[in-house]
């Protein structure tokens, strides 16, 4: 016989406070952080030394400071393409816990739930979609 996982109303709410929103909170530094480095213009300015903060050289003298410096913006902007969706799913797995938090509390606090019921109350349209 399989064993059931149980979920208390305490642990939903650690998980959320503790992983869910500390992870989002982080990624959302890092999208800060990687703004400083893009250029968000059309093109990189290639007429500078560097390319907001990212020393690369002078493209007229040496052109292969100007790719260096193209590939460098170009990386940036995919990493923080790549932050963006991940704040994203953590934002609806945030709302969804939120949601789940405010339907488990009508319940007692003390109450404690199966894996399968927290799936449902975090997502609703899953209910018997998931494995057994």
């Amino acid at each position: 016989m399989a064993e059931k996982t149980e979920i208390t109303f305490g642990y939903l709410r650690e998980f959320r406070d503790e992983k869910v929103t500390k992870i989002l909170k982080g990624l959302k530094e890092q999208k800060a952080e990687l703004e400083k480095y893009i250029d968000s213009g059309e093109s990189p300015k290639f007429d500078t030394l560097s390319i907001n903060g990212i020393r690369a050289g002078n493209p007229e003298l040496f052109e292969a400071a100007g790719e260096i410096a193209l590939t460098i913006n170009t990386s940036v902007i995919h990493m923080r393409e790549e932050i963006e969706y991940l704040i994203e799913q953590f934002e609806g797995l945030d709302d969804r816990l939120e949601e789940a938090h405010i339907r488990f509390a009508d319940a007692e606090a003390d109450s404690v739930i199966t894996a399968e019921q927290l799936k449902v109350l975090i997502d609703p349209g899953s209910a018997g979609s998931g494995r057994a």
